[in-house]
């Protein structure tokens, strides 16, 4: 029994044109993921049992229906047509690159010409598994997912020198860019509350200062960093590389055998140091990894790439840090949620853009995600280490 009705955006006839077969004979709807698990999206899961022939012969498959949520969130993709950038991205541009490596990166986008949703290949059947966010992944994995990034990288930089064009649609900046307001009311009220918030905690209040003094240009200095620069490394950036973004499939004895990454809501394009920095603050378990997984992509990446663009450890050491403003900001807005209990998961059903400019005179939803447990345990040595390279 079909644990949900079938949604009226979706009709049989836009099924059957993306499994481009004769007749849809059954379909049953489930949640493609969790409460809590996605905020900027919402995921249906469908078995279809379809008929490609006259003679009726059944067959059966299953797809993910991935739409955009209602609310303030909906009015933010919206806004800045990160659907449209997505289905972009997904149909045309994936497809030359996986053609030019001969790399699987993501689950196959279906025949679809609708902007606002997207018709992708089910990985659940495959054996690929998202790993638990709140625990975040171990090293293994951690290396696994940046060799499939360097891979990615590469892809997207052969595939940009042979045809420029094809990542015009895709590598318009809309998140860091100062028309985008509430993205910038988001980032300085969550440097607001965490420094409020701090003060009620004895061994986290000494931040409480940096992060205030910090909130004054952070937001500048990522808009300055986030441009394509000639002199420098430019990749098609997956936008959102974190934990519940990256799928793995494992042996009987956990060992990995395949990565595959899913959303590209947020991709851009320009340094690829911005992809690490979101991986490190949100989804590794010690910043004392960091130096070894960085040697681990940049190992895999010049492997992949001509001689004469290949980079220096020195060089991309210090891409890294003059992209820190970027991986200060992730830790600061978003490690408090990627990290929160999905019982708790935060509401912004009735948030508004004006309630983060106005400092969210009523409840603050994000203030919630601050007081975890398991938050308050390990924010202090990202905040630390962030002290340790000058970005705090």
């Amino acid at each position: 029994m079909s644990t949900l009705s079938l949604p009226d955006y979706l009709s049989e006839d836009l099924i059957c044109e993306a499994l481009e077969c004769k007749r849809v004979l059954s379909v049953r709807v489930d949640r493609g993921a969790s409460v809590g698990e996605h905020y900027l999206s919402t995921l249906l899961r469908l078995t279809v049992d379809y008929s490609e022939a006259d003679d009726g012969t059944r067959k059966t498959t299953s797809l993910i229906i991935k739409t955009f949520p209602e609310g303030v969130m909906h009015a933010f993709i919206k806004d800045f047509s990160l659907n449209e950038k997505e289905v972009i991205a997904s149909q045309k541009v994936l497809p030359s690159m996986e053609e030019l490596m001969g790399i699987k990166f993501m689950p196959r986008s279906l025949k679809c010409d609708r902007s606002d949703l997207l018709i992708l290949e089910d990985l659940k059947p495959l054996g690929f598994e998202m790993v638990d966010r709140i625990s975040r992944m171990d090293l293994d994995h951690c290396k696994t997912a940046l060799g499939a990034l360097a891979d990615f990288h590469a892809a997207s930089f052969l595939l940009h020198r042979k045809n420029p064009g094809l990542f015009e649609e895709v590598s318009r900046e809309t998140m860091y860019v100062n028309s985008n307001i509430f993205q910038k009311s988001f980032i300085l009220n969550s440097f607001k509350t965490m420094s409020d918030v701090f003060e009620e905690f004895d061994n986290l209040r000494k931040y409480s200062p940096r992060l205030r003094k910090a909130a004054e240009n952070v937001w500048d200095k990522v808009v300055e960093a986030v441009l394509c620069r000639e002199e420098g490394l430019n990749v098609f950036n997956h936008g959102d590389f974190w934990t519940n973004n990256i799928l793995f499939k494992h042996d009987d004895q956990g060992q990995i055998l395949d990565t595959r990454f899913v959303d590209l809501q947020f991709c851009r394009f320009t340094s690829p140091a911005f992809d690490l920095q979101m991986l490190f603050y949100t989804s590794i378990r010690k910043v004392a990894d960091i130096p070894q997984l960085t040697d681990v992509y940049l190992q895999r990446l010049n492997s992949r790439l001509p001689s004469q663009v290949q980079l220096t450890k020195e060089n991309f050491e210090k891409e890294l840090r003059r992209t820190d403003c970027f991986g200060l900001i992730v830790a600061v807005s978003l490690l408090p949620i990627c990290t929160l209990d999905s019982k708790k998961a935060l509401s912004f059903d009735n948030v508004t853009a004006e309630d983060y400019a106005k400092d969210f005179p009523n409840e603050n939803p994000y203030a919630k995600s601050l007081k975890q447990p398991l938050f308050i345990e390990i924010i202090p040595q990202f905040l630390d280490h962030f002290i340790d390279i000058g970005a705090l």
